[in-house]
């Protein structure tokens, strides 16, 4: 046994009910993954240590992902290779999505963006919805063009004219 293959047995403890291994050591506070260092002393998340030690190596371009969606887990049955697509259809699959509402950053309500599509549909300037709801015009512009609430159905906007400064990038 190697020493990463040591630290991995002895810092993590099984939970009877999930069968995930949680990381009992550092954790990233901003990512929520577990942390541990390689054989030459480069931290990485010890998802992926746990995958190269007990799964085989993982190739150039290739995630560790969880089937437990738990980001301490070190389970090799719980992990699994996948693209960036792979994993965002899976978080997708399971509702781990944020969107809306939901999204700890919002700022409207469905009700609220649902009145800004009927003021855009009217062709009402980008400001001055921006400026009735107090947020920026970009994010105006990101609903007008779908890049957010795209889940909430929508009218056909008409096109601004020509030289309409409602909107500043």
């Amino acid at each position: 046994m190697n020493a990463v293959e040591d630290r991995l047995y002895r810092f993590h403890r099984k939970n009877a009910v999930t069968g995930c291994w949680i990381w009992t050591r550092f954790v990233d506070p901003v990512t929520g993954y577990g942390q541990g260092t390689n054989a030459r002393g480069k931290t990485r998340g010890v998802h992926r240590l746990a995958y190269e030690t007990w799964v085989g190596q993982i190739p150039k371009g290739k995630l560790v992902c969880h089937t437990c969606d738990n980001r301490r887990c070190i389970n090799p049955a719980h992990l699994f290779l996948g693209t960036h697509g792979d994993n965002y259809q899976d978080a997708k699959t399971k509702g781990r999505n944020t969107r809306g509402e939901s999204h700890g950053m919002h700022k409207l309500t469905e009700d609220e963006v649902k009145e800004i599509f009927k003021r855009l549909a009217a062709g009402e300037p980008d400001q001055r919805i921006a400026n009735d709801y107090e947020v920026n015009t970009i994010s105006i512009w990101r609903i007008r063009h779908r890049k957010t609430w795209k889940h909430l159905e929508a009218p056909k906007f008409a096109p601004r004219p020509k030289g309409n400064a409602s909107h500043v990038r």
